[in-house]
């Protein structure tokens, strides 16, 4: 989607925490949710097509956990947080292909890259260090092309076309008085006012802005608002009513200690809260989750009937058995929502299949589910994870 913003209409001149009801009246589509319990959704009833991927083991490629994934093209790219802040390339076969861990204080070094998008526009790997107020560009390979200057307090971006979107962390940055800048050629126009911003936001929110083919999405926890980035506006598009089941807003009056106090009084509440990874799969479906009682709630909303979907785990019929998942999807591309499983739960879970099936079985497992069959024989429990395409085609 090529955007030129040259010119930015806003009507935006609200806090969401504050006036949920004008959000709601506003926004140009509501989701209501109007039951939640402990359900598994089956992901063979939303798409038609899985394919099993498994990401390359070496010295070099071993990463224990991903805070954010990004599929583009042929690459994938994984950043890993800890034990070591670094970057994984994959090719699309799950080829291993380089990793970035340039870290330290020098020049061309990162301190903490907290996030990580595919610059489509000008074909480059771009990386935010907010601790150095840096962004790292890259070639699709890893190789560093450029550093250039961000700004203090940004928390997650955005890149369009001649401009990036920045959004603030103001509990960072106190300067800040809205929490999105939007910069075309040079020229900032600035939305969503933060006069009444509470600092617990960004803590519990490390992603803000979730891309899939031509839809692009902003929001941020505990705003139940969803903004879409699109024809040169940025403008609500969606509202999730939760009705008796939303948070208070009076939590966001009180005075807690840390974040973990926060969370936990956002637990004992019983309310829904912290909307999070909403992406248009289709024209027929969206797909976000929430917190409630501790729980990852999680909403595939059939936009021709106005119907949803809700669970907490996910559930593969695969052959005549159906296998439970309850990972969270680490990422979109096209029409394909992509789990990350581990290698060594996805080997017991063949495993037991084999014990208990037949010779006739087996062999036929082999020929439908070849590509699970190869992991099965090549892999061991020590190997990278394995990622999981769902595709509606």
């Amino acid at each position: 989607m090529k955007i030129n913003i040259y010119i930015l209409i806003i009507f935006l001149t609200f806090s969401c925490i504050n006036k949920n009801t004008d959000n709601k009246k506003e926004a140009l589509n509501l989701i209501f949710i109007n039951k939640i319990s402990d359900n598994t959704i089956e992901l063979n009833n939303v798409f038609n097509n899985f394919s099993f991927i498994k990401l390359e083991s070496n010295e070099n490629s071993l990463f224990s956990t991903a805070i954010k994934l990004v599929f583009y093209k042929d690459r994938i790219y994984i950043l890993q947080k800890r034990p070591k802040n670094i970057i994984l390339i994959f090719n699309k076969n799950g080829r291993f292909v380089n990793t970035i861990q340039n870290f330290g204080k020098g020049p061309e070094e990162y301190l903490s890259m907290i996030d990580i998008c595919y610059d489509k526009y000008n074909d480059r790997l771009t990386g935010l260090d907010n601790t150095k107020g840096k962004f790292f560009h890259y070639s699709k390979d890893g190789n560093l092309l450029a550093i250039a200057p961000s700004k203090k307090g940004v928390q997650s971006f955005l890149p369009l076309d001649n401009g990036i979107i920045y959004y603030y962390d103001n509990y960072v940055s106190t300067k800040n008085k809205y929490l999105l800048e939007i910069i075309d050629n040079n020229k900032s126009t600035f939305a969503i006012p933060s006069k009444k911003y509470f600092p617990y936001l960004n803590v519990t929110d490390p992603w803000n802005f979730f891309s899939n083919d031509d839809s692009n999405f902003f929001l941020y926890a505990f705003c139940n608002t969803i903004y879409s980035v699109n024809n040169k506006q940025l403008q609500k598009a969606y509202y999730i009513d939760f009705g008796t089941q939303s948070l208070d807003e009076s939590i966001f009056n009180q005075k807690f200690r840390d974040i973990r106090e926060f969370v936990k009084a956002c637990n004992n509440s019983q309310k829904a809260y912290m909307v999070s990874n909403f992406i248009k799969l289709n024209s027929d479906t969206i797909f976000f989750s929430f917190f409630k009682n501790k729980q990852k709630y999680f909403v595939f909303y059939d936009t021709k009937n106005q119907k949803n979907t809700i669970g907490n785990k996910f559930v593969l019929q695969v052959f005549n058995e159906k296998w439970e998942f309850t990972q969270v999807p680490v990422g979109f591309y096209k029409n394909s929502m992509i789990f990350l499983i581990d290698t060594f739960e996805l080997i017991e879970k063949i495993k037991n299949f084999k014990n208990k099936a037949s010779f006739s079985e087996w062999e036929q497992f082999k020929t439908i589910h070849s590509d699970l069959y190869d992991i099965y024989i090549t892999s061991n429990e020590m190997d990278n994870p394995t990622l999981m395409y769902c595709k509606k085609i």
